[in-house]
């Protein structure tokens, strides 16, 4: 079975740096590369088994919004990068806000996704897994609430492209150890 993703890359502008990416700022992994090389990876431990399929893709130069409406200027983000401190808290992202700007729930009730992919930087507020929709459990995260409108569960995963596929991959250990358990 092929499991078709939603891939929503927070990729912001610094303008302190020219304007430039965070990942070209940054020189992080390209969310693209780490997507691919991560699919491959599990067809090929899975024995071709399990099959992921980006059908869309968005890349938004802006920062998440966190749950408490909190959003980086991308100068400050880069300063508190360079200084190791200063990030705002509470870090969680507002996952409403992203299931609501990017039409989620519409995509998963239509059956054109299964899944969520968000890639984003440090401090972004992402869990590595979370899951929504109704009967919605733990999955590395607290069950997301108030998603009874989506028709079925589904899993939002969060990833950073600091990070390289090897992390991608323990997140969805962790994923799948929440599952079973």
């Amino acid at each position: 079975p092929t499991r078709r993703v939603f891939s929503v890359i927070y990729n912001p502008r610094i303008k302190g740096k020219g304007n430039h990416k965070l990942t070209e700022v940054t020189s992080w992994n390209d969310p693209d590369r780490l997507a691919s090389q991560y699919i491959q990876d599990i067809r090929h431990v899975s024995h071709g088994y399990a099959n992921f399929e980006v059908v869309e893709q968005i890349e938004v130069e802006r920062f998440p919004i966190k749950a408490d409406g909190f959003v980086y200027d991308g100068d400050e983000y880069v300063h508190c990068l360079r200084a190791g401190r200063g990030f705002h808290k509470p870090d969680g992202a507002d996952y409403h806000r992203i299931l609501a700007d990017f039409d989620i729930i519409a995509k998963i009730n239509s059956g054109a996704i299964d899944e969520v992919w968000l890639f984003a930087f440090p401090y972004a507020g992402f869990w590595e897994s979370h899951m929504a929709g109704p009967g919605a459990f733990w999955c590395n995260s607290p069950a997301m609430t108030n998603t009874d409108q989506a028709r079925r569960r589904f899993v939002i995963m969060g990833f950073s492209f600091e990070r390289g596929v090897g992390e991608m991959l323990e997140n969805l250990g962790h994923r799948a150890e929440s599952t079973i358990e």
